[in-house]
């Protein structure tokens, strides 16, 4: 997420090399607030036993077992990915950084777009908060944003297909619809996207929904779906790490 237009709630995430003195596509509409005082941190649940479930309303194509390809949760943008990444169990544990940039309000803010994935998914990608770093899937780091800044980073570390730990940034604008929507944003690569969709109308296209919704698209939610063959429930994995290879990094805006 590499540039910012202040003009009237707009904002662009572009890739490859920045394009300075562009306007925003599209006005934002709102997916709900952040709210008001300091968010309470949950208390450590087991994860949830998901199951394969379907989601409420998904019928999906009859495929082979534990198997997904493109077309079984359409429509969706598998197609524009470089990777097909997915974490091994739920809930993601996601530690917030309390340097000079943090604030409860901004704390609110980043876990209103985190929670627009949590709700998409019928609360099958849960996270709790936790205080020790050391203990965290996820990182997440404030900043204030400068013009000529990415508005977001996310580094995804990973074995194969399988996400080890992510580290976050979020650059915040002081428009809480604008800075939500980067926190949902940076989330869905968080979870696993890579890249974006070339679709304008989907969060996790790389202008953040200029033609939609400002919120999680049925084919953001698809596109999960696919990466997870609609089974979030705790994974096997190998006894050892590196049975599935080398760490691997990747940095997604």
């Amino acid at each position: 997420m590499k540039l910012f237009s202040s003009s009237s709630l707009k904002l662009k995430w572009l890739t490859g090399a920045a394009v300075s003195g562009l306007a925003a596509a599209a006005v934002l509409t709102g997916c709900g607030g952040g709210g008001g005082g300091p968010a309470p941190a949950p208390t450590p649940t087991a994860p949830p036993d998901f199951g394969a479930t379907p989601l409420p309303g998904i019928t999906p194509t009859p495929s082979p077992v534990d198997k997904c390809d493109a077309n079984t949760y359409t429509p969706n943008y598998v197609a524009d990915l470089d990777l097909l990444l997915h974490w091994p169990r739920f809930p993601l544990r996601v530690f917030i950084t309390r340097n000079g940039e943090y604030s409860a309000a901004r704390q609110n803010i980043v876990q209103a777009g985190f929670d627009q994935w949590t709700q998409a998914t019928d609360n099958r990608t849960p996270y709790q908060i936790v205080t020790d770093a050391s203990q965290a899937d996820v990182t997440v780091a404030f900043e204030t944003f400068q013009s000529g800044q990415e508005l977001g980073e996310t580094i995804i570390f990973y074995r194969g297909d399988v996400i080890e730990k992510a580290e976050m940034r979020i650059l915040f604008t002081g428009n809480q619809a604008d800075d939500q929507l980067t926190s949902a944003h940076e989330w869905g690569h968080a979870l696993g996207i890579i890249d974006h969709s070339s679709n304008p109308a989907d969060l996790m296209n790389a202008f953040g929904n200029p033609q939609g919704c400002s919120c999680v698209t049925q084919s953001d939610l698809n596109t999960l779906l696919t990466e997870y063959c609609n089974d979030f429930s705790p994974r096997s994995l190998p006894r050892r790490r590196e049975d599935l290879g080398a760490l691997r990094s990747i940095t997604v805006h």
